[in-house]
């Protein structure tokens, strides 16, 4: 009660003041006594920010992972604590929900987060509308892309290629998607194993479309969705609560607005999907209570033992300019009401000051710093016990001192910061604070070229030919071998059913992508900047990346070890740092265009220089492993599979100027995974060889 006293009572004016909305302050009172053991009640947890210093881990993660800290901290302490996060905007849980999933908390979220936005809501959603309409394109696109199908993009492409030689002219291909699906000239251009999730997921769309008109339209999207074995595809009871609750959604719809047709209005469903909310993570074996999230205006009127306000720092959407601005206003004096117009500047209008317009506008950003200190309030006085304000701050060094740089005019932080800025001084400006910005820069010098892959959602499918659940015991089987379904194994119950969500050979191409990419910021940062504690504090971030890039779970670990390993080996090695050091002309990832046998042709060298004794290089990198005894027969098979591919490179290299036809060129094949090294001579005639 102090803390709210002190921290409101300077923020709040002595006098009521109707058109501004402010009313003076009233202090409270605490009927309960503390007890002499009792933690601080109010915490701040401030996220530090040096403009100075190029953020690596996005500051919505730091607060992310430390809410998530809080609430096990709170949880140690009192199992059966009631704890809540509250929030300005609902967009501002969007690291944090899933945080708290990844680490398996228990909670409820009331009216947060959109049905539409979930993943296998969106799967359903393109579902429906496909089979609703044959020429919805997109629909049918993001149906053979989902996971139940999981097309390649490269598939995809050759698939819908919409230019069609005809009698020696292009012409758009107008046909709808389900068209070319059938369509075996645009399938034999599709992979193998495109080719079989498509045939496979054709054979289902086909009986849905075949009976689309004999039973309702949730009946065919639902047996549709089970035939592609959708629900394999998910990996939360969560997941499958968000599938139900969008087919009771087309169930309802379709018989409030057509009476139980099949036909059904998309937009009228799109809103009403807007209206409904996901976002629950209940778990039944929790020994603590679900941990409540909401807005700080669904809280009003209720209290929790521990209450969480992240975002403090941050701002809601800021509108544009309105047409016209007006003030109504009731005169304290005469009780009549007074309205004052004025009509936003018109465009190409000299830039001047409206001095009514802008009188009116300042008085509703007043009316808005009364409304943020009293939504503040609103989140403090939620808590029972203790309450945690979560901010950032960003630090700016001079040459006297550091400082803080004052928060946004429109966050709820700017609207109590006369009353909390020496706080955030004291525990900002430290020494701490310096270590904490060296801290960040090192982490940003390790995720540099892997980008932000923090949200990126996963992309995942099921493997090809995925086999179907096994039939638990207790259900009777159409089969006659009842003997074989009696003596199935525990571990073949549908709980223990394991899908595979593997990319056929996605890994290895990602470990190759990554690699590849690292070896380049390697050669162009210095091999000096790169000692091996580096590679080591970039492990988080290559499993980000692998994840992001769709490697199934169960890979990371070896994948990120075999990326580490490739960097270190590549270090450790004379002629891995040879070939990454400074050399004359030095070219990484080095694109070319250029026409080779008379057809137009675009390479990627991954490493191209001139040592010093006048030879150009031609490097490519194999990230592939022998695991086998006999590795040189490994190696030279290598060299005969990418000779033609080196040769090639090195013959536009060569046709690149005539100076460079005089210059030797040889070829080279490095393993950074093995540590091995093999090497040609580049000659003009190497067709004839």
């Amino acid at each position: 009660m102090a803390w709210v006293n002190n921290t409101f009572d300077p923020l709040m004016p002595n006098n009521s003041q109707v058109a501004l909305g402010a009313v003076p302050y009233a202090k409270s009172s605490a009927f309960q006594s503390l007890t002499a053991d009792t933690q601080p009640a109010v915490n701040w947890h401030w996220i530090f920010e040096d403009k100075e210093v190029p953020a690596s881990l996005p500051s919505a993660v730091t607060e992310a992972n430390t809410v998530v800290h809080i609430i096990r901290a709170a949880q140690t302490a009192n199992s059966r604590a009631n704890i809540s996060i509250l929030v300005r905007n609902r967009t501002h849980l969007a690291d944090i929900i899933p945080a708290l999933k990844k680490a398996n908390c228990h909670f409820q979220a009331v009216d947060i987060d959109p049905l539409r936005t979930r993943p296998i809501v969106e799967d359903l959603f393109a579902l429906t509308r496909a089979i609703s309409h044959l020429a919805d394109r997109i629909a049918w696109l993001a149906v053979l892309r989902a996971p139940w199908c999981g097309l390649t993009l490269n598939d995809l492409a050759a698939l819908t290629n919409s230019a069609t030689p005809i009698n020696n002219a292009i012409t758009p291909d107008a046909r709808t998607l389900w068209e070319m699906l059938h369509d075996s000239k645009r399938l034999a251009a599709l992979s193998e194993d495109g080719q079989a999730r498509l045939i496979a997921c054709r054979h289902v769309m086909h009986a849905a479309l075949s009976t689309r008109h004999q039973m309702s339209l949730r009946d065919v999207v639902e047996n549709t969705w089970l035939r592609l074995k959708g629900p394999a595809c998910l990996d939360s009871q969560d997941a499958l609560a968000d599938a139900k609750m969008f087919l009771d959604l087309l169930h309802t719809c379709a018989v409030e607005e057509t009476g139980g047709s099949q036909l059904i209005d998309i937009s009228s469903l799109e809103r009403r999907m807007d209206r409904l909310f996901s976002g629950n993570h209940l778990n039944t074996e929790s020994e603590h209570p679900a941990v409540a999230i909401m807005t700080i205006h669904k809280a009003k009127g209720l209290e929790f033992d521990v209450v969480i306000v992240p975002g403090l720092h941050r701002t809601p959407r800021m509108s544009s300019k309105t047409l016209l601005a007006w003030s109504d206003d009731i005169n304290a004096d005469t009780g009549e009401r007074e309205l004052l117009l004025a009509p936003i500047r018109e465009t190409g209008e000299e830039e001047k000051s409206d001095s009514i317009y802008d009188y009116i506008a300042k008085r509703d950003r007043e009316k808005q710093r009364h409304e943020d200190v009293r939504l503040m309030y609103v989140a403090a006085t939620r808590a029972v016990a203790t309450l945690h304000l979560l901010a950032m701050v960003n630090v700016t060094t001079t040459e006297e001192a550091p400082t803080i740089v004052t928060p946004k005019s429109a966050s709820l932080l700017a609207a109590i910061w006369p009353s909390v800025a020496a706080v955030a001084e004291d525990h900002v400006l430290t020494p701490r604070h310096i270590e904490l910005a060296e801290s960040s820069e090192t982490i940003a010098d390790n995720v540099v070229a892997l980008g932000n892959v923090v949200s990126t959602p996963h992309a995942l499918r099921l493997t090809s030919n995925a086999p179907w659940p096994t039939m638990p015991n207790t259900i009777a089987s159409a089969t006659t071998d009842t003997n074989s379904l009696l003596s199935r194994d525990k571990h073949d119950m549908p709980g223990q059913f394991k899908i595979d969500f593997d990319w056929t050979g996605e890994a290895a191409r990602q470990i190759g992508i990554i690699v590849h990419m690292l070896l380049q910021v390697i050669a162009e940062d210095g091999l000096d900047k790169w000692p091996q504690r580096r590679i080591d504090e970039c492990r988080t971030q290559f499993q980000q990346a692998l994840i992001a890039n769709g490697v199934a779970l169960n890979q990371i670990d070896n994948a990120v070890s075999r990326i580490c390993r490739a960097l270190e080996n590549t270090l450790a090695d004379a002629r891995g740092r040879w070939l990454l050091c400074a050399h004359k002309s030095a070219q990484s990832e080095w694109r070319l265009t250029g026409l080779h046998d008379g057809k137009l042709i675009n390479i990627v060298i991954d490493r191209s220089f001139i040592d010093d004794n006048g030879v150009r290089w031609i490097i490519d990198f194999k990230t592939g492993e022998h695991l086998g005894s006999d590795s040189e027969a490994f190696l030279d098979n290598e060299v005969s599979r990418y000779a033609m591919q080196l040769n090639t490179y090195a013959t536009l290299v060569a046709a690149m100027s005539p100076t460079q036809t005089q210059t030797p060129i040889k070829c080279g094949l490095y393993f950074p995974l093995m540590g091995e090294w093999r090497e040609w001579e580049w000659v003009r005639d190497w067709k004839k060889l």
